[in-house]
């Protein structure tokens, strides 16, 4: 079978043990690793990266970028909602 192009993202998070908790709520696998706040969390084909960044301001962050410049991520996940509604809505970390 050959192989696909990817990318993965790594993504800064405020606390990676928040962080974990969430994404497991909405079906992910993975944790933090030993060598440091970095983890690696999987779902299906999907695969995203964790560091901590505690001095993190989302709201902030994103306003020292150009407009053009602002980036987000989208994650187009099925059996999310179902998974959610079972357990809770989880909150943001």
């Amino acid at each position: 079978m050959q192989q696909s192009d990817i990318a993965i993202p790594i993504l800064p998070s405020r606390s990676v043990n928040d962080t974990l908790t969430f994404f497991r709520r909405l079906g992910f696998e993975g944790k933090i690793h030993s060598y440091g706040d970095y983890a690696i969390l999987t779902r299906g084909t999907v695969e995203l990266h964790f560091f901590n960044h505690r001095e993190l301001h989302p709201a902030e962050s994103a306003g020292q970028l150009p407009q053009d410049w602002r980036s987000s991520r989208w994650l187009l996940l099925t059996g999310v909602a179902a998974g959610a509604r079972q357990s809770g809505a989880p909150s943001l970390p």
